[in-house]
Formats: structure tokens, C-alpha cells, sequence
């Protein structure tokens, strides 16, 4: 039979073996250890080579790349097409437990004992990056320029100059004018055709042409008052102060109707223009009123005040009806026939004839000049006398009937 003590003390006799027991799966465990910790290094250095082997490689793409762009054409940059596999870092063989696997370690676990391997190619970068963090994917904000260079093409040749407008002829002036009496159709607005074109070759403006006009008929009208006098006594001859002021009636007048003509192929006409030319108009025909009746008095002092009156009254109807027939108020004629005969007729109110009679009286029988404002009166008299029946009889002199409503 055993003695109870027996049990106890075999465990004791065995402490040598079962140390020695013991001791050899340490050391199994730790040759383990080793050798995983060998394995993980290895491992961390194949990943840093194939790091370093892939930026190599896209480097030396890169370059291919860029010798392969044609000039003008932005490189692109191809990320790397295989992204190598996170290795885990080293794992201190210390800190493992016996029986653990080290490639089982979690990613990213990093130990004091173990810092992570360098990569050589890229300091300061973790390899767990690879090359991600070396050579990340070309992300300008521009698009890669990927257009081709356009064909060259042979430049076009210049458009030729356009060639300048052919400058209107008197005969185009002429064409535009408002028509007048025979007089004025014949000579005035023909003079007047060949001074807007000097005039549009001068690049004047119509209202310049009017101003003219103003100058030269005051001018022509001051030198009669002034001179008649002279005249009278034979001091001065009639003839010369005549025509001299007849030559420039008529050239203001011409300017009076080139300024028109010149307003109407130039697009220049306008109220503001028509105003300037009424105006001057008038200033123009008050002169020759005031040259009229000076050498009436100066050659015949017996010359009753009151036909001077009447007459320079009268002579405006002329200007009144013309202002009136080109605002259309009184735009009919008395007599609208265009035959020679009336138009001969008419001859009596052509401005054109009236300051030629005028110039002419003055310059070879100015002692008849009383006589030639009587006949103006006259005329002109009878003129506005038919112009108010005319007028008159065309506005009704009975009121319509009176129809109240219901």
C-alpha cells in the first residue's frame, strides 16, 4: 500500500526534467519569434525595394512621357498603375505573446522598440504610403491640354479697302433742289449746283453756305445806302454801284439755294438748319428794302414816306408766303399751271428777276427807282389780296349744319 506522501514528492524528484521540459518550448517559441520577426523584416524590405522599383519605373515613364510630348502640349503625369499593398510594420518579437502570430499583427500598430522601416528613395515618408504618398495622381485644377496643334493654314490675304464713294456731281445737287421761278431754275439753282459741290469739297456745312449768304447780301445792301448819296451827285457811278451790288444779290442768292441742295444729298437737313436759313432770309431781304428805298430818296427826295412804307410792308409777303408754303399751311399755288406763259407771269415775284430788275435800275436809271417800288407795292399787294381770298374761300365762310344729339 502507497503512503499518502508519495504523490507530493514525485512532482519534487522531477523538477530537473520538467525545467528542462519547460525550457524547451520557450525556446521554440522564441526561435519562432525570430523567425517571424525575420520574416517580417524581409518582407518590409522586398515592399521598400518594389517601393523603390515602382518609382523608379514611374520615373522613368514620367520621362518617356515627357520626351514623347509633342511642344505646346501639356505632359501628363499617369499615376502608378499597381498601388502596392500596405505592409504592416515591424513588430517588436518581444512584445509578442508566445503562440501569436507577427503577420497577424493589426495594421498601422507601431511599437518604440521597432520604428518603422525608411524608405531610401523618399525620406521622411512612411512606406506603409508607397507610392501614393511619393507620386500622387496629377490633380492640377487645369485640365490636361490634350489638343492638338491646329493645321497651318496659309494666312488669308486682306480684304481690300473699300473704294471711296464717287463725290456728287452738280448735276446730283441740282437734282434735289425746290424748284423757284424760271428764273431761278435757270440761273440761281445752276450756279448754286456748282457751289455746294466746292462747298462739299471744303467739307463745309450748309448753314456755313447760309452765313455766307447773309454776308455777302448785307454787304451788297450797306454799300448802296452808303453810296447812293455819292451816286446822286456823280461822285460815285451809278453803273459801278449797280452791277457791283447786283453781281453780289446774286451770288447770295445762288448760296441761299446751294445751301438746300446741300442739306438734302448730305443728310444734313433740319429745323435747326431751315430756322438759320428763314432767318438770314429775312435780315438779307430787309437790306435790299433799305438799298431800294435810300436810293429812291437820294435820286428823287420827292418820293411820298408813305410808298416807302407800303412797299417795304408789301415786299415781305413774298417771304411770308414761302415760309408758309413750306410748312405745308398754304401749299397751293394761284395758279398751278406750269406752262410758259404763266411762268413768264410769275416772273414778277422771282426773287432771282426782282433783285436783277432791282440791280439793273439801279445801276443805269435810278431816278426811276420810286416808280419801280410802285410796282412792286402793286403787285405784291394784289398778290396778298388773292392770297387771303384763296385761303379764305378753302377754310369755309359757312359753318356746318348743327346736328344736336338726341
Amino acid at each position: 500500500m502507497t503512503s499518502p506522501t508519495s504523490p507530493a514528492t514525485a512532482p519534487t524528484n522531477a523538477t530537473p526534467t520538467d525545467t528542462a521540459a519547460a525550457a524547451t518550448p520557450t525556446a521554440a517559441t522564441n526561435a519562432a519569434t525570430t523567425n517571424a520577426a525575420t520574416t517580417t523584416n524581409a518582407t518590409t524590405n522586398a515592399t521598400t525595394t518594389s517601393a523603390a522599383t515602382t518609382n523608379a519605373a514611374a520615373t522613368n515613364a514620367a520621362a518617356i512621357n515627357a520626351a514623347a510630348t509633342p511642344p505646346g502640349t501639356h505632359p501628363t503625369v499617369t499615376p502608378p498603375s499597381t498601388t502596392p499593398t500596405a505592409t504592416a510594420p515591424n513588430v517588436d518579437p518581444a512584445a509578442t505573446p508566445p503562440g501569436t502570430n507577427p503577420a497577424a499583427t493589426p495594421p498601422g500598430t507601431k511599437t518604440a522598440a521597432n520604428p518603422p522601416a525608411t524608405n531610401p528613395t523618399a525620406p521622411d515618408t512612411d512606406p506603409a504610403a508607397s507610392d501614393t504618398a511619393l507620386a500622387p495622381p496629377h490633380t492640377a485644377s487645369a485640365p490636361p491640354h490634350t489638343a492638338s496643334a491646329p493645321p497651318h493654314t496659309a494666312p488669308t490675304p486682306p480684304a481690300p479697302l473699300p473704294r471711296p464713294s464717287t463725290p456728287p456731281t452738280a448735276a446730283d445737287f441740282l437734282a434735289r433742289h425746290r424748284g423757284g421761278g424760271l428764273f431761278t431754275e435757270t440761273v440761281n439753282q445752276r450756279v448754286g449746283s456748282y457751289l455746294a459741290v466746292a462747298a462739299h469739297r471744303l467739307r463745309l456745312a450748309p448753314s456755313a453756305l447760309t452765313l455766307i449768304n447773309l454776308v455777302l447780301g448785307l454787304a451788297a445792301s450797306v454799300a448802296v445806302v452808303m453810296l447812293a448819296p455819292a451816286a446822286a451827285r456823280g461822285d460815285v457811278p451809278a453803273w459801278a454801284l449797280g452791277l457791283g451790288a447786283l453781281l453780289l444779290w446774286q451770288l447770295a442768292y445762288s448760296l441761299d439755294c446751294s445751301d438746300g441742295q446741300l442739306a438734302r444729298v448730305t443728310g444734313m437737313a433740319g429745323p435747326a438748319g431751315a430756322r438759320v436759313d428763314i432767318l438770314c432770309d429775312v435780315a438779307v431781304q430787309i437790306s435790299l428794302v433799305a438799298a431800294i428805298s435810300a436810293t429812291a430818296l437820294a435820286h428823287a427826295p420827292e418820293t411820298p414816306i408813305w410808298l416807302v412804307a407800303v412797299f417795304a410792308g408789301t415786299w415781305m409777303i413774298n417771304l411770308v408766303t414761302s415760309v408758309l408754303a413750306s410748312s405745308n399751311t398754304a401749299s397751293a399755288s394761284l395758279m398751278t399751271s406750269t406752262s410758259l406763259p404763266v411762268r413768264v407771269v410769275k416772273l414778277v415775284r422771282d426773287y432771282g428777276a426782282v433783285v436783277t430788275v432791282c440791280g439793273v435800275v439801279i445801276a443805269f436809271v435810278p431816278g426811276l427807282t420810286p416808280w419801280l417800288m410802285a410796282a412792286f407795292t402793286a403787285v405784291n399787294g394784289l398778290f396778298l389780296l388773292a392770297s387771303i381770298g384763296q385761303s379764305a374761300r378753302k377754310a369755309g365762310l359757312v359753318a356746318p349744319p348743327h346736328h344736336p344729339e338726341a
